[in-house]
């Protein structure tokens, strides 16, 4: 009777301690999102801004609005990213989005050294 017990025991805390566990070990994944400016801080559109991901190389662009918005999704909590924005023929500093900075929807604005055309 009790290695019956033990074994219905077994069955029915073996699958939720896995699925615990599965629970913790799933990866989330992260976004980023900023503004392209100018110079005195108007948007920039028609940007061009890439993402790059430094352990594997890879590159994702988005070319932003009217707005100068852009946004990138489902980003690897366990990767640095370096962020930049060209306009016309112009880059922008780089900025990095670092593995230890936790936040799961980061805001990183980029500036680039021209003036916004009318």
């Amino acid at each position: 009777m009790a290695r019956y017990l033990s074994k219905i025991a077994l069955a029915i805390i073996l699958p939720v301690f896995t699925a615990f566990v599965c629970g913790f070990a799933q990866s989330s994944t992260r976004s980023v999102s900023g503004i392209v400016t100018d110079r005195e801080g108007a948007p920039l559109p028609s940007s061009v801004v890439q993402i790059e991901d430094t352990a594997t190389l890879d590159i994702r662009s988005f070319i932003t609005g009217s707005d100068g918005a852009y946004y990138f999704m489902d980003l690897s909590p366990d990767r640095d990213y370096m962020i930049r924005a060209r306009h016309r023929n112009v880059w922008g500093p780089a900025k990095t989005l670092s593995r230890f900075d936790s936040r799961k929807e980061a805001n990183v604005n980029l500036k680039i050294d021209v003036l916004k055309e009318e």
